[in-house]
């Protein structure tokens, strides 16, 4: 009876391997339907258009062609492994049954409207010497046809994000365009290395790689997927503020110095302990004695009353902070094609320098206002003293590689290509 069982059993078994290995056998061919759709009018020269059979595997040529005074927008549906959404011309991978869809639009007449947030406040020079003059030039322009932008509303501060939670905000068009900093995404920490970038280097190197490179060649956690950069934005390079004079490296150690995301290695690099604290807060601690001092830029005589707080400051000028202005990927590949082309002719990386220069040009007003401030003036550090301090940081680099490789970034890769724009630099 066993010997029985163990027969039937074995013959079910065998079945059901068999019915397995026929229904899970790999398709022979998948299917491509193509349609059109939107306001304007155009068609899809290639392959055509209706339902097309292709090859596991193969990989399509797409062309989309719009009538005369339309545009194509984009393609829509199961575009996954459509290789560039928002180029007519362009491929798709066939793994898989997809319906596909190339949308047109007639002429941009109207005026789109964005949200834009900065996390600093309106008197925060990188708002008031980049950004504002950025969006109030891009408002100024208009397409062929009349269309315009209008960045309303203009917010600013921790709602309806924090700096921390930018990266996420943005990518979920919380708002439209807004501030983001450069330490919320690993890529961006790169700008807080000491002597890396000057303002000018540092816009035209992070504004390239972000606006212009292939950066899904280094985003391997996929980062900026929602995100789209427009803008570089450095501040001057950071100044020391504090309760006593850093006059050389060896003031540094033991002491409590205030610092955000990027700044903690370099500050553990000169032996201080670093303390997180808000922007917002660093006048209140540094009057409490909470901490002993901070690096900030020159703005800080009007942002939120630092050189008011520091009875001593010191030009050392070792990093700038980098930020960024970037934009819901959705929401611009959403945009009328005409009104995306002239977004873009405001997003290149002669643009983040020519604000970088202008912004640096705007902060020997502010180092005046500074040196009236400080109790005791500023102290300009010695270039031997400043050679020291980036001395002691000089593993900073490496170890940033090291960390973005084990995180799976091609971290050498990334700094190769920035080293490559800071020696091509305009």
């Amino acid at each position: 009876m066993k010997k029985l069982l163990f027969i039937a059993l074995a013959a079910v078994l065998a079945l059901s391997v068999g019915l397995v290995g026929c229904t899970g056998e790999p398709p022979t061919e998948y299917t491509l339907t193509i349609t059109t759709a939107g306001d304007g009018s155009g068609c899809v020269t290639d392959p055509g258009e209706g339902t097309f059979t292709y090859a596991p595997g193969e990989v399509v040529d797409l062309v989309a062609t719009p009538d005369a005074d339309n545009y194509f927008v984009n393609w829509t549906g199961d575009v996954g492994t459509v290789a560039d959404v928002i180029n007519n011309v362009t491929t798709i991978t066939m793994n898989g049954n997809y319906d596909i869809v190339a949308n047109f639009e007639g002429p941009w007449d109207d005026v789109i409207t964005l949200s834009f947030h900065c996390t600093a406040n309106s008197k925060a020079s990188v708002y008031t010497a980049v950004q504002l003059p950025w969006m109030q030039a891009i408002e100024a322009a208009s397409g062929s046809h009349g269309g315009t932008f209008d960045f309303d509303p203009v917010t600013f501060g921790e709602s309806p994000y924090s700096p921390e939670d930018s990266l996420t905000a943005i990518g979920a068009g919380v708002v439209d365009v807004g501030q983001l900093q450069g330490d919320v995404f690993h890529l961006g920490q790169i700008a807080y290395i000491p002597g890396l970038f000057d303002m000018e280097t540092q816009a035209y190197a992070l504004a390239t790689v972000f606006a212009t490179d292939e950066v899904s060649d280094w985003d391997a956690l996929g980062e900026l997927d929602d995100v789209k950069v427009l803008l570089a934005t450095p501040l001057w390079p950071n100044q020391w503020f504090g309760s006593y004079n850093l006059t050389e490296l060896a003031d540094l150690a033991g002491t409590d110095i205030r610092a955000e995301g990027g700044e903690v290695p370099t500050i553990e690099a000169w032996s201080a302990v670093p303390v997180e604290i808000g922007t917002g807060d660093i006048a209140n601690a540094l009057t409490l004695g909470l901490i002993d001092g901070c690096f900030f830029t020159w703005s800080a005589w009007s942002f939120g009353g630092i050189a008011d707080a520091a009875d001593y400051c010191t030009e050392v000028n070792l990093y700038p902070r980098a930020y960024f202005v970037a934009m819901d990927r959705d929401v611009y590949v959403g945009l009328h094609p005409e009104a995306r082309a002239l977004l873009d002719s405001f997003c290149e990386p002669a643009d983040s320098v020519a604000w970088a220069t202008a912004h640096a040009a705007g902060q020997g007003f502010s180092r005046i206002q500074c040196n009236s401030i400080v109790t005791n003036g500023i102290y300009v550090m010695p270039e031997e003293e400043r050679e020291e301090l980036l001395e002691a940081t000089a593993g900073v680099g490496p170890d940033w590689v090291t960390y973005m490789t084990g995180l799976g970034f091609d971290g050498q890769g990334f700094w190769d290509r920035v080293q490559e724009l800071i020696a091509a630099t305009p």
